[in-house]
């Protein structure tokens, strides 16, 4: 796997870029059958589960981290388990759409926690978002069922947040950010 590869791999790059289009998924087609989605949904994490192991067990000379083998593995796991399992997972959607939020904010907690010795922009930006992912999975868990259309538009928007703050909190610094730290 090239470098470039493996650092965008590492960025979470495709895991906001998913949650935000199946985001826009459910903004246009709020109902779409639940099935095309869950599958979708499974094939995507599986994918990605696969990805970031083989990426932490080819970087075995460079840095890696156990969250990553960690992270990559449930993504498999849940991925298959949602294949496997999908008319359980269709009964749930709103519930796993809530989960997927709640990985996004555990993601920038951590990210933070990483952090917490700068306590710079991406610091507070990575708790911000945390807690608003929280509360809107928190949302998306005690709404009534029977505003599917509405919940779905809500999860939509839900996920483009989420992965949004994905993709601008646990971006890796670039080097020139890091050479600009060296001046000082």
């Amino acid at each position: 796997m090239s470098e470039k590869v493996q650092k965008l791999i590492k960025s979470y790059w495709f895991d906001g870029l998913f949650l935000i289009f199946l985001g826009i998924w459910l903004l246009v087609w709020p109902n779409a059958a639940p099935k095309i989605i869950c599958i979708i949904t499974g094939i995507v994490l599986a994918v990605l589960g696969v990805v970031k192991t083989a990426g932490f067990f080819a970087n075995k000379n460079k840095e890696r981290k156990n969250t990553d083998l960690l992270i990559g593995l449930l993504e498999l796991l849940f991925g298959i388990a949602i294949l496997i399992k999908t008319d359980f997972f269709i009964d749930f959607f709103q519930i796993i759409a809530a989960i997927l939020m709640i990985y996004g904010c555990i993601l920038m907690l951590v990210q933070a926690y990483d952090m917490r010795q700068e306590k710079n922009a991406r610091f507070k930006a990575s708790i911000a978002f945390a807690f608003v992912t929280l509360i809107l999975a928190v949302v998306l868990l005690i709404n009534p069922a029977s505003l599917v259309k509405a919940i779905s538009m809500v999860t939509g928007v839900a996920l483009i947040v989420v992965g949004l703050a994905i993709i601008i909190v646990l971006r890796k610094p670039e080097e020139k950010d890091n050479k600009k730290g060296e001046k000082k």
